[in-house]
């Protein structure tokens, strides 16, 4: 049958060879016709060359030489040398012309059936043309993707088969000049398949060759690439609308390129601010529409395109890019984030910044940027924080207002009376009594703060109806010594040591001396009180006062509780963390404070216990010059 070996095994043919090297040798010996017989050595050498093997059709030509030679020395060892040595002569040529031909047959055999097999395991198409474009190889890759048969293919005319188009050529003719002018060609071409649709194909031409180098025809292999092509043609019109509505978009859009910033990141431990500021300058703008090009003020394209934003960075920017990048590392791909930049101008603009990563794009090549400009916005806001601010203040101050006038109104003839009543005892005493001086110095002290208190009331009344206060230039370190006298006693009776730093040479400040004296008194008071609260340590009170740039800052630390709460809501009306306090004394405090145009500011201490701090302009003919 074809296809199948006319012998078995490899024994089954060393047998045969045998048997036919012997029959041979049998007929040299024993025919009339001597050495002629010994060509016959050939065929014992084809029939070895069945084997396959190299080795052993070189045994089998090497064995019938031996033989011929000894059958030649049988017959003729007696003889001089003649024709019968000239017929072994033509027989062992014959014979090591049959081995090495069987040799190089078979190994020329072996590598096309190799080549073969290979053509047939591809994927892609192998088609072998005549110089007629007549089909004479069809592979399995061919039959798979054109839908013909091997059997329907081959004698076919390739060109009436399989409808070739190039683009090169448009009426379909085969590029058969480049072939014959430089051996090979490849390029796209288009065919028809089997069931009538067109595809698209990367194609290789080679010119087959005989050994004397004619052309006999032509060798090609074919690939698919119809889906390739179609990807890449709706790949093209994407990016073309893509782009369209980038450029022609009325908000700022931006292409990033963070590839290279990316590696920076990854080659880093830590990101610092230094890092940061590292990986913006080796980040790039690819592309920016004109909206993006007026947001940063720049004059021309090419003046943001094919630079880093690091030079329209704020302290805002750097810590936004900071958690842009942060999201980034993390795996997000859409990321909104707040910043603030730098105008070519030098303006300030403040953006919502939205970025994007492309869809296969995980090295950082193509980020889209997104900015939407707020900065109207948020002027908008903090115009309307001010406003509310100060209608918070205003409401602050006419509450206090209100509260200062009942407060006035209950005491003011209280304060009347006591004074009264002290003038009328200094008199009594001055006749009835001159000698009991302490007496007198005590009702002395009584009028003396009956009036101060009258006083301090009307000048509160006054503040909050947003009169004029007494100005004056005033010592603030001598006005905080009379205030510790005045006090004296209260620290006294509650066990408060007062430690005093007050440089001898504090400029001047301008104000009122009696509201700013009531500021200290509510400072020291309550800083004496909240070390009441302390059952065991010492009770200290530290004032100092010191120079800043443009004021005298007034620090009063004490030793107590500290503040149990937020710092900034202790300064508002009616806050009180004691349950007999009214929560007017901070907040009136800062009106006086801030109506001699200085700050106040509560803070707790590391040691313990709280610091309150006041500041007072310096008079502006003592600020240095």
């Amino acid at each position: 049958m074809k296809g199948k070996p006319l012998f078995r095994s490899d024994r089954s043919i060393g047998l045969t060879a045998l048997v036919s090297a012997l029959v041979v040798l049998s007929l040299d010996i024993a025919s009339p016709l001597q050495g002629a017989v010994a060509v016959l050595y050939t065929s014992t050498v084809l029939i070895a060359s069945w084997s396959n093997r190299p080795a052993a059709t070189l045994l089998a030509g090497a064995s019938c030489s031996l033989l011929a030679m000894l059958g030649f020395w049988y017959s003729h060892w007696d003889e001089p040398f003649g024709s019968p040595a000239m017929r072994l002569g033509v027989a062992l040529f014959a014979i090591g012309m049959i081995t090495m031909l069987s040799i190089r047959h078979r190994s020329a055999r072996d590598t096309l059936s190799e080549q073969a097999r290979m053509l047939e395991l591809t994927h892609d198409t192998v088609v072998v043309r005549g110089m007629d474009d007549t089909i004479r190889y069809w592979n399995e890759g061919a039959e798979r993707l054109y839908g013909w048969t091997r059997a329907e293919a081959l004698g076919q005319s390739a060109q009436d088969l399989l409808q070739t188009r190039t683009s090169q050529n448009p009426m379909g003719q085969n590029p058969m000049d480049a072939v014959n002018a430089a051996g090979r060609w490849s390029g796209e071409i288009s065919r028809l398949r089997k069931d009538g649709t067109r595809i698209v194909l990367e194609s290789r031409w080679l010119a087959r060759r005989d050994h004397l180098g004619r052309a006999t025809g032509i060798f090609e292999t074919s690939a698919d690439v119809t889906h390739q092509r179609a990807e890449a043609v709706a790949r093209r019109r994407s990016e073309e609308r893509y782009h369209t509505i980038f450029h022609a978009a009325g908000l700022p859009m931006m292409e990033i390129d963070l590839s290279a910033a990316k590696t920076s990141m990854e080659q880093a431990e830590t990101l610092d601010l230094d890092g940061i500021n590292r990986v913006a300058a080796r980040s790039l703008v690819r592309d920016a529409n004109a909206a993006a090009i007026q947001l940063f003020g720049v004059s021309a394209p090419d003046k943001l395109i094919g630079h880093s934003l690091l030079r329209f960075h704020t302290p805002a920017a750097e810590r936004s890019l900071g958690r842009l990048l942060g999201a980034l590392a993390a795996g997000q791909r859409d990321i909104e984030e707040e910043a603030q930049f730098l105008t070519e101008t030098g303006a300030i603009v403040d953006v919502v910044l939205r970025l994007t990563v492309l869809e296969e794009d995980n090295n950082w090549s193509r980020l889209l940027m997104l900015a939407i400009d707020v900065t109207e916005r948020y002027r908008m806001q903090r115009r309307l924080a001010q406003a509310q601010s100060e209608l918070t203040e205003v409401n602050r101050a006419t509450t206090l207002g209100q509260v200062a006038a009942f407060i006035a109104h209950e005491i003011n003839q209280p304060l009347t009376a006591i004074s009264a009543f002290a003038s009328s005892g200094k008199r009594w005493l001055a006749r009835e009594a001159p000698d009991a001086a302490e007496v007198a110095d005590c009702l002395e002290k009584i009028a003396l703060s009956g009036a101060r208190a009258a006083d301090v009331v009307a000048r509160v009344r006054r503040l909050f109806r947003k009169g004029e206060a007494e100005q004056s230039e005033l010592d603030l370190a001598s006005l905080i010594r009379e205030t510790a006298s005045l006090l004296d006693r209260e620290l006294r009776e509650s066990a408060v040591t007062l430690h005093l730093d007050l440089p001898p040479d504090l400029p001047p400040v301008t104000g009122d001396r009696i509201l700013l004296q009531q500021v200290l008194v509510n400072l020291i008071l309550n800083a004496g009180k909240a070390m009441t609260m302390v059952a065991d340590g010492p009770r200290d009170l530290r004032i100092d006062a010191f120079r800043t740039a443009d004021s005298i800052a007034v620090d009063v630390a004490d030793s107590g509780t500290g503040i149990l709460s937020d710092p900034q809501t202790i300064f508002e009306p009616f806050f009180s963390s004691r349950e007999d306090g009214m929560g007017i004394g901070l907040s009136i405090s800062r009106s006086i404070v801030e109506q001699h145009g200085g700050a106040i500011s509560a803070a707790n201490r590391e040691e313990g216990g709280a610091r309150f701090r006041f500041s007072i302009p310096i008079t502006p003919a003592h600020e240095p010059a």
